[in-house]
């Protein structure tokens, strides 16, 4: 993460790799399959806030993109890493912060815009808003 301050707030572009995944229930005419999936992402945050002596409060989007999951067994190197980012979905994240000397601890609320639409065209490229369950995130961070 990178943190720049102007005019009394601050912008701060973070990298956060995660691992998630859940149960899927898969319901046929004569029974009920649970699924374990697990998936690797890369969330792009853009943030932008105000800094209250060590305390953030900052919002901002977010750039989702899976770099592997099981059910297609898509890694990140088979992949180009520019059509990888265009199939991001994007949504926003809520960021509450601590920093104490280069360490950031955050409480993040990650929410999708779906209920804004499908998604946006921009420059002749269609970019589409994320419909994953909204979470909280807890991290700790290290500015360079």
């Amino acid at each position: 993460m990178l943190q720049v301050a102007f005019a009394g707030m601050y912008l701060q572009p973070e990298m956060l790799l995660s691992s998630t995944g859940g149960e899927v229930q898969v319901k046929d005419i004569n029974a009920t399959v649970v699924m374990n999936q697990r998936f690797t992402k890369l969330d792009v945050p853009v943030i932008i806030g105000k800094k209250i002596g060590p305390l953030r409060l900052g919002l901002g989007p977010v750039a989702s993109v899976i770099l592997n999951k099981p059910s297609d067994a898509v890694n990140f190197s088979s992949t180009s890493v520019q059509s990888k980012f265009h199939n991001a979905t994007f949504g926003y994240q809520l960021d509450l912060g601590l920093d104490i000397w280069k360490l950031a601890f955050d409480l993040k609320y990650e929410g999708n815009l779906s209920t804004l639409g499908n998604g946006v065209v921009i420059g002749g490229n269609t970019y589409s808003f994320d419909s994953r369950n909204r979470q909280w995130i807890f991290g700790v961070g290290l500015f360079f």
